[in-house]
Parts: structure tokens; C-alpha cells; sequence
């Protein structure tokens, strides 16, 4: 039901015809759903968990620090996709 109240008209195009598609809203509705699977591969199970960017700190020449996120995630992007087992995937939402 959670994911049901994600859905957002796409778009509407001739003779009334009307396109829709799940918001980012939807992927965090998933979150420890357990029937999520690849459409392209229905066989493989896919385990959508939270998670958190890592702050790392590396000390460059002359004893200058730098810090950066890891993962690396995209200005404008909230969700990153992260293959983390041969057998299935995750996908990490921030």
C-alpha cells in the first residue's frame, strides 16, 4: 500500500491516454520488502536496505586532509544502486 501511494501521472498523451510512474518515494516504500526482483531477471532477488555515506578523511602531501563521501553519489541523484553479492542485489537509498 505503501508504494501503491508513490504512483505519479508520467504524463498524459493523446486520446486520453495517461502514463504513470513510481516517484523515488516509492524505492524508499521498498525498503525491506521481501518479494523485490529484476525485471529483467525475475529469478534473482533484490534486497532494498538503507544505508549511510561513509565520511572518509586522507591526508594528502604536505599533511593537507581531505574529506569525501563514499559512496560518490551524484548532485542530483538520492539513490545509488550498489551491487554487493553474485547472487542478489542492493540497492542502498540515502
Amino acid at each position: 500500500m505503501r508504494v501503491c501511494s508513490c504512483i505519479e501521472v508520467y504524463s498524459e498523451g493523446y486520446y486520453g491516454k495517461v502514463d504513470y510512474t513510481f516517484g523515488e518515494k516509492a524505492i524508499s516504500a521498498l525498503i525491506g520488502h521481501p518479494l523485490v526482483f529484476w525485471e529483467d531477471t525475475p529469478t534473482i532477488r533484490v534486497e532494498i536496505v538503507k544505508g549511510e555515506p561513509e565520511l572518509l578523511v586522507k591526508k594528502e602531501k604536505l599533511g593537507r586532509l581531505t574529506l569525501e563521501f563514499s559512496p560518490k553519489l551524484p548532485e542530483s541523484q538520492n539513490i545509488l544502486h550498489i551491487k554487493e553479492t553474485t547472487g542478489g542485489e542492493n540497492v542502498l537509498v540515502s
